[in-house]
C-alpha cells in the first residue's frame, strides 16, 4: 500500500524527469512531516507566516537539481524558513557543510526544532538568524565559513522584514 510520502515522491518524479535517485532519497530521509504540520505530502506550496511559504516538493526538487550538489560542497542558503529545503541540501552534500540564514527569529527557532528531528543525518548544518536589532546572531557558536562557498541558494521574501 502506498503512503503519503510515496505519492509525493511519484509526483516529484513525474514532474522532474531524470531526477537523481540521491535527490529522491533525500526527500525520503528528510521527511516533510517534520516541517509541515498539515497537508504534509501535497505537492503544493504551504503558507507558513510573514508572507513565507514552503515551496511545493516538485519545485524544491527542481531547484535542488539545478544546484548540481555533490558530497563535500559548502553551501550557503539565504532564507531558512522552517528548515525543509536546507535539510535536503545538507543531506545531499554531506560531509560538506551547509550554512543557512533566516531573518525571522520565530522561523529560525522553528527550523532549529525541526532540524533536530533529523540531526543524525544533518551534522553538517549550521543556522544563523538576525535578532531584533538587525545584527546576525549565531545560533551555533561553531559557525565559521572559511575556504569559500561552492553554491549559494537564495529563496527569500522581498518585502520588509
Amino acid at each position: 500500500m502506498k503512503t503519503g510520502i510515496d505519492f509525493m515522491i511519484n509526483s516529484i518524479k513525474a514532474n522532474n524527469p531524470g531526477i537523481s535517485q540521491q535527490i529522491l532519497e533525500a526527500f525520503r530521509i528528510c521527511d516533510r512531516k517534520f516541517f509541515v504540520k498539515h497537508d504534509t505530502y501535497l505537492d503544493e506550496a504551504i503558507h507558513v507566516r510573514h508572507g513565507q511559504t514552503i515551496s511545493q516538493p516538485t519545485t524544491i526538487a527542481r531547484m535542488i537539481s539545478m544546484l548540481n550538489l555533490k558530497p563535500k560542497l559548502k553551501v550557503l542558503e539565504v532564507g531558512t524558513n522552517t528548515g525543509y529545503h536546507v535539510s535536503l541540501i545538507a543531506y545531499l552534500v554531506y560531509p560538506g557543510n551547509v550554512f543557512t540564514i533566516e531573518i525571522f527569529p520565530d522561523l529560525a527557532q522553528e527550523a532549529e526544532a525541526n532540524i533536530k528531528n533529523l540531526k543524525e543525518h544533518l551534522k553538517n548544518l549550521r543556522l544563523t538568524t538576525k535578532n531584533n536589532s538587525g545584527a546576525l546572531r549565531r545560533a551555533d557558536s561553531n559557525l565559521k565559513i572559511s575556504g569559500g562557498i561552492n553554491r549559494i541558494n537564495i529563496k527569500v521574501f522581498s518585502g520588509d522584514a
